[in-house]
């Protein structure tokens, strides 16, 4: 009526090869978490040029047209980025900046 069962023990591993490869997971982890501040140094140092070259410029250009035809717009720089708003709402803006949160930095 009843089957019996066999129990399966789990293969074994050698403390020493534990601790081997837990020893590799951290280095390499470290390893990455440099890369991607280098990186994110990098791609930091190349947006803030472009932003002081480009894009501010260019955002006081549209805010200067914009108010020639009525629309009042201002330009604001806040830390890291640029952000062209209306000043009717504060939710009518425009904003550019880069985002260092994932694996590779983007412009947003």
């Amino acid at each position: 009526m009843f089957r019996s069962v066999e129990l399966v023990r789990p293969a074994a591993m050698e403390i020493a090869d534990v601790r081997k490869r837990l020893l590799h997971m951290i280095e390499r982890a470290k390893r990455q978490a440099g890369e991607r501040r280098a990186r994110n140094d990098q791609a930091s140092r190349a947006f803030d040029t472009f932003l002081e070259t480009i894009a501010v410029p260019l955002f006081r250009q549209v805010a200067n047209s914009l108010r020639a035809d009525g629309y009042l717009f201002n330009v604001f720089t806040p830390t890291g980025s640029v952000r062209l708003m209306s000043d009717r709402g504060a939710e009518d803006y425009i904003e550019v900046s880069l985002d260092t949160s994932d694996t590779a930095p983007r412009v947003v």
